[in-house]
């Protein structure tokens, strides 16, 4: 919760060891939550450079190309990242919401209920599967799933969320789905 700090820390750190992966993604995550996707991008493009076979760099590069509206683009580094790490419920998660947010709904269901579904697959894997539902407009089953880890008034809290979302524009609804902010949040 407290980005500013990080990313100046970070900052700092990567001015010492400009090569170090691991800074450089803790930089770009931060820079992603201070709204400042142009400068993530950089960190994420750096770290992918010091470390080719680490998957998230790819992730976080998906998830400012999310943030741009690029959906193609990002999808293709969450696919990217996924074949150097399948497992990774991170990217899957993130290439359904990316799907998601491009419209195309039927595949993002199939990739977001394969994550949920996973070994390892929590709460969040499997309420990122009812946001999927809630966008594409089938509230009862984002009702129906939303219920196996929430209780009734916060599904109800969601599902307005759900609402206010499809109302967004494309880059406020990305912005929304990949920070956890926007309507009611």
């Amino acid at each position: 919760g407290m980005a500013d700090e990080a990313a100046a820390a970070y900052t700092r750190l990567t001015a010492l060891v400009p090569d170090d992966a691991a800074a450089l993604l803790g930089l770009g995550q931060a820079l992603v939550a201070l709204d400042r996707p142009a400068e993530a991008e950089d960190a994420f493009t750096r770290a992918r450079a010091a470390a080719a076979q680490d998957h998230r760099p790819l992730n976080g590069l998906g998830i400012v190309r999310d943030l741009a509206g690029d959906h193609a683009a990002a999808q293709a580094f969450y696919r990217q990242g996924l074949a150097l790490s399948p497992d990774s419920l991170s990217l899957k998660n993130n290439l359904g919401l990316s799907l998601a947010l491009s419209g195309t709904f039927a595949e993002a269901i199939q990739v977001l209920g394969d994550a949920a579904k996973a070994p390892g697959a929590g709460p969040r894997a499997r309420q990122n599967l009812a946001l999927v539902y809630g966008l594409s407009g089938d509230m009862d089953r984002a009702a129906k799933i939303g219920r196996l880890d929430l209780s009734e008034a916060q599904v109800q809290s969601n599902l307005k969320r759900y609402e206010a979302l499809r109302k967004l524009s494309d880059t406020a609804r990305a912005r929304a789905v990949h920070t956890d902010q926007g309507p009611d949040r």
